[in-house]
Order: structure tokens, then C-alpha cells, then sequence
């Protein structure tokens, strides 16, 4: 079966002024590695969205938003994870990252120093955003991946463990992407050792392994994958495009698709400046159901919006 299409809904459209209390984005955002603001979402329909000073509740289904939480000057969100009823958010802090245990309504539960096995206060691995997953025991996997901002190519990360405390546990170097079940299990790419608790997903011999990357598994066993490329370049203009594929639990490859729209263009027309024109999709969560959705920003000489999208794919035999 090949996908060849697509139906984009719009589930969220971000504030566009720039009061203290919208969810406005800093003015630097767009990057080409694919990682903008991350963003989870609950079995319940409810999403959970970070930026820089933020943590954005809305509800897919009413389309109603809450900010819930506020950091301090200086500081920043990282990343954010989701499981059983708890949120955790990662925050960059001059003395060290910090996790902070949420409820579902933003109340901070626990608030811990990210600490090395020596009991150093230390700031985690990774170009934000990170990737966070938690298991149900409150064990976190986190990991800052992209790809390279010239060729495309995927950059190996490190992926850390953590408990439920905030102690880094485990390391590992050289992982591409990575994506938790619903079991909790963790798969890996670009990661090919086992040690019974990291999984290494079956690269498709279809994909070339310098560019893809996994991003998520669904309940079915479906491996998904992402990549960046470029389209076309000059001096004073690039274009890059954004792609996502879907293989089984053996490799085998299911369906590849360009994304476009406000899902998956860049168009930078002054590489000095850094001036972005075209829709860009910045960050791609695939839930265990299969759904797939993209935080996308349209920015032009004078505005910018931003917005999630779910999508869903249109088959053909």
C-alpha cells in the first residue's frame, strides 16, 4: 500500500501578538534540523505545547488554551514528556537543567536538579528541543536530535536515562532517533548493540541511513521515519523539504510521502538575515494510533503564525 496523499487539518493556531500573556514564539525559530518547539499529547485529546518561557495547554477537541506554567528570566523550557496523568518538563537553568513533575492542569508536583551519578548538578545532552519520553514508572529517556544544517545528514545524539528523581543513570552515544511504545519499550536508529533494554528498529533497505531518522512506533508495530532534504539552492536561495515514511517491525517499507504546505517547506531567501518565507514543519509526534501531527510556522517579511496540523494519510493499492 503507498500513500500518496494527505488531508491536513488544523488542531491549534498560535497567538500572533506579543503581550506578555500569548503564546508568541522568540524570533528565532526557524532552523532547518527540523527541531522547533515540542509538544505532547494525552490520550484525552489534550496537548501540551512549549516554548521558550511556556507551557501551553490546549484542547484539540474545544479548541480552548490555558497557559500553565512560567519560568524565571534566564531560564528555558527543553523539552517535555507525558505519562499516566504526569507532565515533565525539562527547563535550562544558569545552575543546572531541572525536571519538574506536573499534574495534567500544570500544578508542579516535584521539582528536581538534574544531578550526574556523583551528585553534581549538571545540564543534560542535547540541542533543545529534546526528545522526552517517560515510562510508567516515571523513567525518562531524553535525547536532542536533528540533522546536519548543510547536508542534511542525521547527527548522532546522545540518549540519557533518567529516574524518576531527576539522576542520570545511562548513556548512550550514537543514536539517530528514538521512539517509546506503549509498553514502554525504547527503539532505537543508528544504534545496533543490545543490552535488553534499548531495541534497534529495522532500518528499511529502501531509506538511506545518513538522512532518516525514527520518530515514533504505533500499537500495530509500524516504525516511522523522517528525514530533511534540500531541494534546491543558490546564493540567495534555499529550499528544503520535509519527508515521513512508515515501515514494519521487519523493514519493510509501507509508505514514504513529501510533506508540504504548512507541514514540511522552508524557504530561506536571505541567508545573511535568516528570513524564512514558505510553511515549515518544525516538530512531528506520531502517537500509538498512527496519528501524526506537526507543529508549522509561516513566516513572511512582516508576520509569522504558527499552528499544529494533524494529518491524515489517503492510501491508494
Amino acid at each position: 500500500m503507498q500513500a500518496n496523499r494527505y488531508k491536513v487539518t488544523q488542531i491549534w493556531a498560535g497567538d500572533k501578538g506579543i503581550a506578555d500573556d500569548q503564546f508568541r514564539l522568540p524570533p528565532v525559530v526557524l532552523r532547518f534540523d527540523g527541531a522547533g518547539y515540542s509538544f505532547v499529547r494525552s490520550p484525552d485529546g489534550i496537548i501540551y505545547l512549549t516554548n521558550e518561557k511556556f507551557i501551553l495547554k490546549t484542547n484539540e477537541n474545544t479548541k480552548s488554551s490555558t497557559i500553565l506554567q512560567y519560568l524565571k528570566a534566564g531560564e528555558y523550557w527543553k523539552g517535555i514528556g507525558l505519562s499516566n496523568e504526569r507532565l515533565y518538563g525539562i527547563a535550562w537553568t544558569p545552575n543546572g537543567d531541572v525536571l519538574f513533575i506536573m499534574d495534567k492542569h500544570g500544578n508542579v508536583l516535584h521539582q528536581y536538579n538534574i544531578e550526574s551519578s556523583d551528585n553534581r548538578k549538571r545540564h543534560l545532552h542535547g540541542t533543545p528541543p529534546l526528545w522526552v519520553a517517560a515510562s510508567q514508572q516515571g523513567t525518562l529517556y531524553v535525547a536532542g536530535f536533528g540533522s546536519d544544517t548543510e547536508k542534511y545528514m542525521v547527527r548522532p545524539a546522545v540518549l540519557q536515562r533518567l529516574d524518576s528523581r531527576g539522576r542520570l543513570q545511562m548513556r548512550w552515544t550514537g543514536i539517530t532517533g528514538a521512539a517509546m511504545d506503549d509498553k514502554g519499550r525504547v527503539y532505537v536508529s543508528g544504534w545496533q548493540n543490545r543490552n535488553g533494554e534499548l531495541r534497534a528498529a529495522r532500518f528499511p533497505t529502501e531509506l538511506d541511513k545518513r538522512y532518516w531518522r525514527l520518530i515514533g512506533v504505533d500499537r500495530r508495530g509500524y516504525f516511522y521515519w523522517h528525514k530533511n532534504s534540500k531541494l534546491k539552492a543558490s546564493d540567495c536561495f534555499v529550499l528544503s523539504s520535509s519527508w515521513i515514511a512508515r515501515s514494519d517491525m521487519n523493514g519493510r517499507l509501507d509508505w514514504q510521502i513529501e510533506l508540504n504546505g504548512p507541514t514540511g517547506v522552508l524557504a530561506k531567501y536571505d541567508p545573511c538575515l535568516s528570513v524564512y518565507l514558505g510553511w515549515g514543519g518544525q516538530w512531528i509526534e506520531v502517537d500509538w494510533e498512527g496519528i501524526i501531527r506537526v507543529f508549522g510556522i509561516n513566516q513572511d517579511t512582516v508576520s509569522r503564525s504558527v499552528g499544529l496540523y494533524q494529518l491524515d494519510m489517503e492510501h491508494s493499492k
